[in-house]
């Protein structure tokens, strides 16, 4: 006997129109917004996922025709205003309120962030240097540039702040970012 005998693709179907009629829930209750259809189609590949590995594992299993089901919804991130920004900061941790405006001012990515040490730092020409210099590939033509970040006056008074801190604190480590106690942030 198949493992999901019952499952085929008018079951999924049935299950994404009733999954469209739900809304999701917050702290415990049903809330007004409905559940995205990203979030559907997310579980749908999560199934088909679990449905794969159970059949390389040696069931038998039924693998319906997840085609045209699961849709893949763009959605681009959007940056806090200004006023939000000055809600959230004074929530967070120093360390992570730090963290989250050099981001805001640099963008560069967690890894960089999480990896700045002094050496990747230009002061005299005010730019970040990532990993000693990575190589970005230009569109437009096929030479390699440096990959660089503006070193803004938030972000040296940031970095210079971080420097006292662990001057005084006599914190080792290398990267700029870390935690009040000096340990390394592993991510966020």
């Amino acid at each position: 006997m198949a493992l999901n005998g019952d499952i085929n693709r008018k079951v999924l179907i049935k299950y994404i129109g009733v999954r469209e009629k739900q809304t999701t829930i917050r702290d415990g209750e049903a809330s007004k917004k409905p559940v995205a259809r990203g979030t559907i189609s997310n579980e749908l590949s999560l199934l088909r996922h679990m449905l794969r590995v159970a059949e390389r594992e040696g069931e038998e299993v039924v693998i319906p025709s997840f085609d045209e089901l699961i849709k893949r919804v763009k959605r681009g991130g959007r940056a806090l205003s200004v006023e939000e920004r000055k809600k959230v900061l004074p929530l967070y941790p120093k360390w992570l309120a730090r963290l989250a405006e050099f981001a805001t001012e640099t963008c560069l990515s967690e890894g960089d962030l999480l990896r700045l040490t002094e050496t990747m730092i230009d002061r005299q020409n005010r730019v970040i240097v990532p990993d000693g210099g990575r190589l970005k590939t230009q569109e437009t033509t096929e030479s390699e540039v440096l990959q660089m970040a503006p070193l803004t006056d938030r972000c040296l008074e940031i970095i210079d702040e971080r420097l006292a801190e662990k001057r005084r604190s006599k914190v080792a480590a290398l990267e700029i970012f870390t935690r009040e106690d000096g340990r390394k942030i592993s991510g966020m």
